[in-house]
């Protein structure tokens, strides 16, 4: 026994042909190659087998069901396993028939004819054999492409560990933002950010515009930890200041509210469902009991930048060269 042979041993093969004696035949042909033959007369009794099993050749018949059908066969085998090798029977020699089922994916085209028996033999054992040495690639390349993530979450890690360790000898406190947390209150009316003011706890700082303009031209030229934006502004949507002044300082948090009244809500600005701060915004205190928590969360927050600040400064080029390669490999794995 040839190494190719014992190579395809159980591989599966898939044949799609109308006529029962062209699918015994070449059941018969993967038997004697120890390989498994699954036959079906229709393609659409094939999808669902495509889905739930991997056939390394599929053998299609051109005209099944009815002529130059299997063109969109092959292009339909290849949407859904794209590493089974398809090799398609044709009972006439037709050169534009032969192009079309090459181009949607094809492998070969082999003539229905008795002279054709061995070669389409051999086409079936190297056929499986190709197709499984393409599907053990691609397991390759994707787990490769697994640990070469686990690897830079690792390196990211250590890095982490060395920032931390570089803190704790410097006597920094890693929590500190470097002082108070400066809040901006964008809003028309100012009660609201007069009682913020009053209320809010030590290390807060509160400072307030009154519309969409002035909260810009302040975010370009000092510097803030929270914007509080409502819904109700003179000149320009809240969306659109809350998104300009966070693309001014990305590590801003920007909130969108409505109240403290009935009906009020306060939540992070384009962050998605789920990302409400307080749901029934009726009060001032209500986001008062919530600074401390937004402070720790933006403290984490700064902390996580100056881990990632750190770690493209000093592996820049490998960051480069590793989002690469890994686009590489998950290209090549698909």
């Amino acid at each position: 026994m040839t190494s190719s042979v014992r190579a395809v041993i159980g591989a599966e093969v898939l044949v799609i042909d109308k006529d029962e004696n062209v699918r015994n035949g070449i059941a018969k042909l993967a038997a004697e190659a120890k390989m498994n033959a699954t036959c079906v007369a229709d393609p659409s009794d094939a999808w669902e087998l495509l889905k739930k099993r991997f056939f390394s050749v599929a053998v299609v018949d051109l005209d099944t069901p009815h002529p130059n059908a299997g063109i969109d066969t092959v292009t339909s085998i290849q949407m859904i396993s794209k590493t089974t090798s398809i090799v398609v029977l044709t009972p006439r020699k037709s050169y534009d028939a032969a192009l079309e089922v090459l181009r949607a994916g094809a492998s070969d085209v082999v003539h229905k004819s008795p002279e054709s028996v061995a070669y389409l033999r051999d086409k079936l054992i190297v056929a499986a054999g190709k197709s499984q040495q393409q599907r053990q690639l691609t397991a390759i390349l994707k787990e490769a492409s697994g640990v070469h993530e686990t690897f830079l979450q690792l390196l990211m890690t250590a890095e982490r560990e060395v920032v931390d360790l570089q803190d704790t000898i410097a006597k920094r406190d890693p929590a500190s933002s470097g002082g108070e947390l400066r809040i901006l209150v964008v809003d028309r009316n100012t009660g609201f950010a007069e009682e913020l003011e009053k209320l809010a706890p030590a290390g807060y700082v509160v400072e307030h515009v009154q519309s969409g303009g002035e909260a810009l031209d302040r975010g370009s030229s000092a510097m803030y930890h929270f914007a509080m934006v409502s819904h109700d502004l003179p000149d320009l949507p809240q969306s659109m200041v809350a998104r300009s002044l966070k693309s001014q300082r990305p590590e801003l948090v920007a909130l969108s509210y409505r109240g403290p009244g009935e009906g009020g809500t306060v939540e992070i600005s384009e962050a998605g469902p789920g990302a409400i701060v307080v749901p029934e915004f009726s009060k001032t205190e209500q986001l008062v009991e919530r600074l401390p928590d937004l402070g720790e969360a933006f403290r984490a927050k700064e902390q996580q930048r100056r881990y990632t600040q750190a770690f493209r400064a000093k592996h820049y080029d490998f960051v480069r060269k590793f989002v690469s390669f890994k686009e590489k490999l998950d290209e090549v794995g698909e």
